[in-house]
């Protein structure tokens, strides 16, 4: 259907299968499986790299891309455990600074709730390394009637972290209108890749911002975003979709949380951020086996 096609950016076969895997422009990165439902066949891989053109109402159209293209494959086996380096970068939000970043309460609330989230997966948020960014981009401007871009790459852009790591950034408000209300308070946070790169410096994906205005002091409500927002840059699906987004909702295909189960709403992945951390065991997997966790 349309609307399928409108939403899957052309792409409705890659979006709507178990083995989900979304487009990006100019740099991205793919899980390949993202699910344990799917096994990693023996044999021969292609890798197809092209610039696509789509439109809702057509398949995409493919043309060669006449410039360099760097691809990096990693590969591992699933791990059992792991630990996840954050860096969190501090645009001078809430007056917060690398220096008092680790005795200030409400983003060491935040942070807890991080920790418990990840724990689940067992998988240690550590360490954790405090980082001064442009106070420039404390508000980030969103591109209007698709809250997204804008500022954002340019932000992750500015990334200075010379360690490896997951690269958390906190700011004070999104701003975007959709027609003509404003509706940049409403948005917590955002990930810049679904899933994104890892161990790369300066990607306009390679990052996650965080609103410290959305939790209105509520430092476990940031910590929910936060850990929301990482769990997609690791990997992980909504566990349904909203129908504000103009289709039929879809459902995350992990066994754990199928479209009837009471667990689709009361899961860390849910699209509205509400008090739940709880993770599958599958969405568990999916999150260890990001290269980012070692």
């Amino acid at each position: 259907p349309d609307t399928h096609r409108s939403f899957a950016r052309g792409f409705p076969a890659q979006v709507f299968s178990v083995n989900r895997v979304f487009g990006a422009a100019q740099s991205g990165a793919f899980l390949v499986p993202n699910t344990p439902a799917v096994p990693a066949a023996n044999g021969a891989w292609r890798l197809v790299v092209g610039h696509f053109m789509v439109s809702p109402g057509a398949d995409p159209t493919l043309s060669p891309v006449d410039r360099p293209v760097r691809v990096v494959v990693l590969a591992s086996p699933r791990r059992a455990s792991g630990a996840l380096p954050l860096n969190v970068h501090l645009t001078g939000a809430r007056g917060l600074t690398a220096a008092s970043a680790p005795s200030d309460g409400f983003l060491q609330d935040a942070l807890a709730v991080v920790r418990e989230s990840y724990a689940q997966a067992d998988i240690e948020v550590a360490p954790v390394n405090y980082l001064d960014a442009d106070s420039a981009y404390q508000v980030v401007d969103l591109v209007d009637d698709e809250c997204g871009g804008g500022d954002l790459p340019d932000l992750l852009r500015t990334n200075v972290a010379q360690v490896g790591g997951l690269d958390l950034f906190v700011i004070e408000a999104f701003t975007c209108k959709i027609g003509p209300t404003e509706v940049g308070a409403s948005i917590g946070g955002l990930a810049g890749g679904l899933s994104g790169p890892a161990w790369v410096r300066g990607s306009s994906h390679a990052g996650v911002v965080i609103a410290t205005a959305f939790a209105a002091g509520d430092g476990a409500k940031l910590g929910l975003v936060a850990a929301h927002e990482m769990g997609h840059f690791l990997g992980l699906y909504h566990t349904r979709e909203s129908s504000m987004f103009g289709a039929d909702p879809i459902f995350d295909e992990i066994d754990d949380t199928f479209e009837d189960a009471d667990s689709v709403r009361d899961n860390l992945m849910f699209f509205a951020v509400e008090e739940s951390t709880a993770l599958s065991a599958d969405q568990a997997a999916v999150l260890r086996s990001h290269p980012t966790i070692n």
